[in-house]
């Protein structure tokens, strides 16, 4: 039959993959014609294949991004880790240092004061029954201290609920009915 592919009826956008001829020599129902015309063509198949592989690298290549982000990530808490570690390491050292310092300079003033303590021993043998007569004189004046504070709190309340008692008696006078 001569006919071409601008004498069939079908759409020109399907009849470029679908040999109108051979359908028509065949003479298939007009159904699986249409059917034929709705399939897609070897050329998209291989346009879709593709762009799925095209899909796949770029998916691969995001992969690949996300794997360097998480390693560089990761070599940044690494390094900061280590650094903390490092600072803490310096800063326990520093305060060993700064406490062994104080123990000797405690250590020496533990030796100064023995020296003294040997040398004002040996001055007064009498030191203790000195110390022991001042402990006692500061123990009386501070009983003595104590006694006269007492009297004092003892004579200003007295005096104020004395004077009390006498206007409570003027005061009352004033509320009474006449």
């Amino acid at each position: 039959m001569g006919e071409t592919d601008d004498d069939v009826t079908c759409p020109p956008a399907f009849s470029s993959h679908v040999n109108t001829d051979r359908v028509l020599r065949h003479r298939l129902s007009p159904v699986v014609f249409f059917l034929l015309l709705l399939l897609p063509s070897p050329k998209e198949k291989e346009k879709e294949k593709e762009k799925e592989k095209e899909k796949e690298k770029e998916k691969e290549k995001e992969k690949e991004k996300e794997k360097k982000e998480k390693e560089e990530k990761e070599k940044k808490k690494a390094k900061k880790e280590k650094e903390k570690k490092e600072k803490e390491k310096e800063r326990r050292r520093r305060t060993f240092a700064s406490k062994e310092k104080e123990k000797e300079k405690e250590k020496e003033k533990e030796k100064e004061r023995r020296g003294e303590r040997l040398l004002s021993g040996r001055r007064e043998e009498g030191g203790g029954r000195r110390r022991e007569e001042e402990e006692r004189r500061r123990a009386e004046d501070s009983s003595w201290s104590l006694l006269l504070s007492a009297s004092l709190l003892f004579l200003v309340l007295s005096s104020s609920f004395l004077l009390l008692l006498l206007l409570l008696p003027s005061s009352l006078l004033l509320f009474l009915p006449s």
